[in-house]
């Protein structure tokens, strides 16, 4: 992760096999602590009186802040000195998130984990802005549906098509195949198929993510931090809202761009920079939930 690289993280954490035998937010959230702990060679009693004295920071991005909130209770529950950083996401799994539809995400992921970052970036951006422009269409046919139905006349087809618009399944097509060609130099002969089979492999995992049940509705108390981006204010008082429920201790900042363009080369670096000042010195994990 570039985020990771710019913060200078000494642990990614990504889902594997062992990670999606679990079955609640909480057991995942527990497996990644003891490889943090693990990791710094916190695994004694002794050892956990002297990490109390140093603080931790979990990063989580969009539906990844879910996973870094519960992390960090389950730290607070151990007395420890946690910090939260959320970036464009909520710590709630019943927030709104932006999803595209697990298929979409992971041909996304896969093309950034291939080196097409740009193009990663370029296409979520885009796909997240015909969907809420094909959104306000679709709000839009219903009120002239319900003034036709009002005044006695059918509307159960407009413009002589029953459904206008593009299915999300064709969406999610025709991104793969653009995915597919735009890495296929990095796919050593891959097939289309097997490409497919390995999208669909990552979009199953992350299904499995995002229907894990959460843990406790408890607060958590430390230093929380919501960065948000600049480009998307219509999304900011809700994300405040749903946080601050959940976080007692929450401070709000903006950075350049949205959920995705946050991260792209121009901006990760005042993004960074963000946290760094925030707190002070610390060397933050990375939680990763949709990249």
């Amino acid at each position: 992760s570039n985020l990771a690289e710019t913060l200078n993280c000494n642990c990614y954490l990504d889902f594997d096999e062992e990670a999606c035998r679990s079955s609640t937010l909480p057991d995942v959230a527990t497996l990644f602590l003891r490889r943090i702990l693990q990791d710094q060679g916190w695994t004694s009693e002794e050892d956990l009186v002297h990490a109390r004295q140093s603080k931790i920071v979990l990063v989580g991005h969009r539906s990844g802040a879910a996973l870094a909130y519960e992390m960090a209770m389950q730290l607070q529950n151990m007395e420890m000195d946690v910090w939260l950083v959320i970036i464009q996401g909520e710590v709630s799994m019943a927030g709104s998130q932006k999803w595209l539809g697990s298929t979409c995400e992971a041909a996304l992921a896969l093309a950034r984990q291939l080196g097409a970052k740009d193009f990663a970036l370029q296409e979520a951006a885009a796909m997240a802005a015909a969907r809420k422009e094909k959104l306000q269409v679709s709000k839009g046919r219903l009120q002239t549906r319900c003034g036709l139905a009002f005044d006695g006349i059918s509307g159960v087809s407009l413009n002589g098509h029953p459904k206008n618009g593009v299915s999300p399944d064709d969406d999610a097509n025709k991104l793969l195949m653009k995915a597919f060609w735009k890495v296929s130099d990095q796919l050593n002969g891959m097939s289309v198929e097997g490409f497919k089979g390995l999208v669909q492999d990552i979009a199953s995992r992350m299904d499995w993510y995002m229907n894990l049940s959460s843990g406790a509705d408890f607060a958590f108390d430390g230093p929380a931090l919501l960065i948000l981006g600049d480009e998307t204010p219509e999304d900011a008082d809700a994300m405040i809202e749903s946080n601050a429920l959940y976080c007692t201790n929450l401070e709000v900042v903006d950075v350049l761009g949205d959920e995705h363009t946050c991260l792209n080369d121009d901006n990760i670096r005042m993004l960074a920079d963000q946290i760094i000042s925030w707190q002070e010195k610390q060397v933050p994990y990375l939680m990763n939930g949709s990249e």
